[in-house]
């Protein structure tokens, strides 16, 4: 998880911070002989199949990575009974990447396929109850199912030493081609498609050392191609395309360490048969570490983002099936600016590890989707509106090793966070997160494996005008395994337990949270081999 400056170097409207997912499908790193994984899984609350593997080759210079990810599940089963509706799903995933790496760098290619069909589930009765009947269309004509396919083809590439002044030159380029189609089940027929090609590319310079200063400069490039094609088509055809520029510096000062970073974004939104918009954003950001003892150190972060209005926001006028919205865009919209301040303390002693951080962050034309009140082809109406906006809040956590005995190691963890966003001018923001306070227990002795936890969130009553409350809930959850050996290769048998209470819980940042709880009670077990 990446906060501060170093979120520049992906985008612009990364303000929260990014997840940075490293999946492997492109070996950069030399592989030597053969090693992989395997896993097989049954049960939940929705009947889970699943079944993944994973497989590295190289030679030393060369690398070849194969995956293969299948899951169907049935209906789920929500908290004290019955099941809800149209909540099947099935998954289907491929990757293969082939890459060579050597002393000076790497250079590598993946194709990938990502399949995945799932239920909307069913609208609830007056009362509240779960409704037996089947969720209807616009049309009234049954059941709706989204059928998803993206086909994606990445290369990666690595240089060390390109040339005087510099460490290393890297290059991603991927393009995406994603369809996704919303299927009446009675009929078969379709009643709204869309098709999303996008590629993208990004080249980065580590520059060498200037004084103390360490640092990456660099451009990145998009271009997106977005269709929604039907009688249901909510989004004109349009052509986005993106091009920015980065840097992001770094520089350690014991006992402070000081990241500056800076970024512009121009963005061009062309729509089929003329009109469309040109956004630019400028964003920057400061963050410094001091660590004044061998157990302290505190965080400061000033960002100043500003994002830009996607072409959905703008646009956007018709039935969405998959947010269970009517939705309308403003192409009035201007670039969202965050001002945003964090300040983070962190302390660790032997065993005892404990995180606080508070921030505070001012919004100017904060961009959102409020609920109308009206109605339109049976779904309610949600506008895409800009208003100015605060959020504020903190997050915390603790760890600590309890002990460490002939029975076993216990380690525990206790966590905590809030959020309050309302607009300046008064009234509350849609789909805020609750608040929510949790700890777990785990334990492990030679090849046993334990934990069990639970999490509180609290109601969230704070809502916007129009909006629905949720009522808080705790879940609990639990997990045990044994490992052992077959040959040369190890295993794992394991089960997992989600909301074992089987509490009824619904998550107040979902679009879907009136329609669909979450699952209730749910045991899985499964082997898992690694080689």
């Amino acid at each position: 998880v990446l906060k501060g400056p170093a979120t520049l170097l992906f985008g612009s409207g990364a303000i929260g911070g990014v997840v940075n997912i490293v999946d492997g499908r492109i070996p950069n790193s030399p592989v030597e002989g053969i090693g992989g994984r395997v896993e097989l899984r049954g049960g939940g609350a929705n009947n889970e199949r699943s079944g993944v593997g994973r497989i590295d080759a190289g030679n030393g210079s060369f690398a070849l990575h194969a995956d293969y990810l299948r899951r169907s599940g049935d209906n789920f089963d929500a908290a004290g009974g019955g099941e809800l509706d149209n909540t099947q799903t099935e998954v289907d995933s491929r990757a293969l990447g082939v890459a060579w790496t050597g002393e000076r760098g790497h250079l590598g290619v993946s194709l990938s396929r990502y399949e995945n069909r799932y239920g909307i589930p069913p609208e609830e009765d007056d009362d509240g109850d779960d409704t037996s009947d089947v969720a209807l269309a616009k049309s009234g004509e049954g059941e709706i199912e989204l059928d998803m396919e993206q086909d994606r083809v990445d290369l990666d590439g690595l240089l060390r030493d390109p040339f005087a002044g510099f460490e290393s030159l890297g290059l991603r380029i991927g393009h995406n081609d994603y369809e996704h189609a919303e299927i009446i089940l009675d009929s078969g027929a379709v009643g709204t498609r869309f098709l999303n090609e996008a590629t993208e590319g990004r080249l980065e310079a580590v520059h060498a050392p200037l004084g103390a200063w360490r640092g990456v400069i660099g451009v990145q490039s998009s271009r997106r191609d977005f269709e929604a094609i039907g009688d249901e088509a909510f989004v004109p055809p349009s052509v986005t395309r993106d091009t920015g520029v980065f840097v992001v510096e770094r520089a350690e000062f014991e006992p402070f360490t000081i990241e500056l970073g800076a970024r512009f974004d121009s963005q061009d939104i062309d729509l089929d048969g003329g009109g469309g918009s040109d956004h630019d954003a400028f964003s920057v950001s400061a963050a410094g570490q001091w660590k004044f003892s061998d157990s302290w150190h505190a965080t400061l972060n000033l960002d100043r983002a500003q994002r830009a209005p996607q072409a959905e926001e703008l646009y956007s006028d018709g039935p969405h099936e998959a947010t269970g919205s009517f939705e309308i865009g403003d192409p009035d919209l201007d670039v969202e600016t965050s001002n945003q301040v964090e300040l983070g303390l962190h302390w660790h002693a032997g065993t005892i590890e404990a995180k606080l951080a508070g921030y505070y962050n001012r919004f100017d034309d904060f961009i959102y989707l409020v609920d109308t009140g009206e109605v339109e082809d049976d779904l309610p109406v949600r506008q895409w509106t800009q208003d100015d906006a605060r959020f504020f809040g903190f997050e915390g956590e603790l760890k600590a090793q309890l002990a460490d005995t002939a029975f076993g190691r216990f380690d525990a963890r206790v966590f905590g966070d809030s959020v309050r966003g309302n607009l300046r001018d008064g009234g509350e923001l849609p789909r805020i997160a609750p608040a929510r306070v949790g700890a777990s227990l785990d334990w492990s002795y030679d090849r046993w494996r334990a934990g069990v936890g639970a999490i509180r969130h609290a109601e969230q009553d704070r809502v916007a005008e129009l909006e629905s409350p949720t009522s808080g809930y705790t879940l609990v959850d639990a997990n045990l395994s044994y490992a052992f050996k077959v040959a040369a290769s190890d295993w794992e048998l394991f089960a997992v337990g989600r909301n074992l209470t089987d509490r009824s819980a619904r998550i107040h940042t979902s679009l879907l949270k009136d329609r669909a709880p979450l699952p209730g009670r749910g045991i899985a077990i499964g082997v898992r081999a690694y080689f």
